[in-house]
């Protein structure tokens, strides 16, 4: 059915976009958009006929889910057996397999106007979704360099979508701010958070989350390895954590990010008496079970920690943060202890190389660097 151009002069009247074009009539969740011109609306008939040509084999109605899709962690969507295929073939590694199959899945938790994304069909998503939804949801316990490597995994998902039919256009197009997430600088670098701030931060929390925040930013531990945790990965006689496994998936544990993930932290002394605590406390609990569960035991949502995060930073009045930024405030702390050994570093941070370490956090030493130049500069001129 063709579709047509019709001004609705009241909207005009009132200076709002008023050139209709109403795919209700050819779209099963059709809508009627209005544009500020003509020329925009018949522009966007001829994207949207563009798109409908692609329908070749069905593909114009799928779901997110016919193309990301798991079913007991087996791919069934189009694109992650695609994946699938590339990575039995040798043509791409198992890191980047395994990662785009946990973007995908990450994926699929996310809702477009409260609805899931495995219901939205893959044509209907926008810019706009992408955006003032998707990127918020995202970013939630994540690093801007992580969210980052998720728009890599989407985009090309979106490359194999136009390929095989379900559209024509690149949503993911725009989605530049996620560097800036949280005010966090673009270039990898990252903040330095004031143990004053940390200090109020974690007063302001209930007994429970309190201590989790603590260990976080006294162990360094990723959100993802903390929620993993076991009774069995700490040794409490030798003030040890054992850094073994993380939370990859909603419930899903797997081995740590990288390689170096693999580590064994010390435990400060006061922490340790804190868990040996939680652990009598709570009867001696099998070493297979939790250390930071749920109250039923279960795996703590991701979502959680962000959310007691928040609350805490507007009950202790300062500035928002992030969870991952006491991983942070970890580093700040051993730099302060360690300098410029940044071999020791780096293994207790679990990143996969020196020079990650460097590019993340050498500024700050670079910055007081300066700052004890410029004291020994000014005092010797006015002093």
């Amino acid at each position: 059915m063709k579709l047509d151009v019709t001004q609705h002069k009241s909207r005009a009247r009132k200076g709002w976009a008023s050139w209709c074009v109403d795919t209700r009539t050819v779209l099963e969740d059709g809508e009627q958009k209005y544009f500020a011109t003509e020329q925009e609306a018949h522009a966007y008939i001829g994207r949207l006929e563009d798109e409908l040509q692609l329908n070749t084999d069905g593909a114009w109605d799928w779901t997110f889910y016919d193309l990301l899709g798991f079913e007991k962690d087996k791919p069934v969507g189009a694109w992650v057996k695609h994946l699938q295929s590339e990575y039995d073939k040798g043509k791409i590694s198992k890191s980047s397999w395994s990662e785009k199959h946990r973007h995908a899945k990450d994926f699929l938790t996310l809702k477009v106007n409260n609805k899931s994304t495995a219901q939205l069909k893959v044509r209907d998503l926008e810019m706009k979704h992408v955006q003032l939804q998707l990127l918020d949801q995202m970013a939630v316990g994540r690093t801007a360099k992580t969210v980052k490597n998720i728009l890599t995994s989407l985009r090309a998902m979106n490359r194999y979508a136009i390929l095989v039919g379900c559209r024509k256009t690149d949503p993911w197009q725009g989605a530049i701010a996620i560097g800036e997430i949280e005010g966090k600088a673009t270039d990898g670098k990252v903040e330095r958070v004031q143990p004053a701030a940390v200090k109020s931060i974690i007063a302001a929390m209930d007994p429970w989350w309190a201590l989790m925040a603590t260990f976080a930013s006294s162990t360094g531990l990723r959100q993802g390895e903390q929620r993993a945790l076991t009774w069995a990965d700490l040794d409490l006689d030798g003030s040890k954590v054992d850094v073994n496994k993380a939370v990859k998936h909603r419930a899903d544990v797997g081995p740590p990010k990288s390689p170096k993930g693999y580590r064994k932290v010390t435990l400060p002394r006061g922490l340790a008496i804190q868990l040996r605590e939680l652990y009598i406390k709570r009867g001696r609990p099998a070493k297979t079970e939790l250390v930071f569960p749920t109250r039923t035991g279960a795996i703590i949502s991701d979502s959680r920690f962000q959310e007691n995060m928040d609350k805490a930073c507007a009950q202790a009045g300062v500035e928002k943060i992030r969870w991952h930024d006491l991983r942070h405030y970890y580093a700040s702390q051993l730099l302060r202890a360690f300098k410029n050994d940044w071999w020791t570093i780096t293994n207790l941070m679990g990143h996969e190389s020196v020079k990650t370490t460097q590019e993340t956090y050498g500024h700050w030493i670079e910055d007081e660097e300066k700052d004890a130049h410029m004291l020994d500069a000014v005092s010797s001129i006015f002093e």
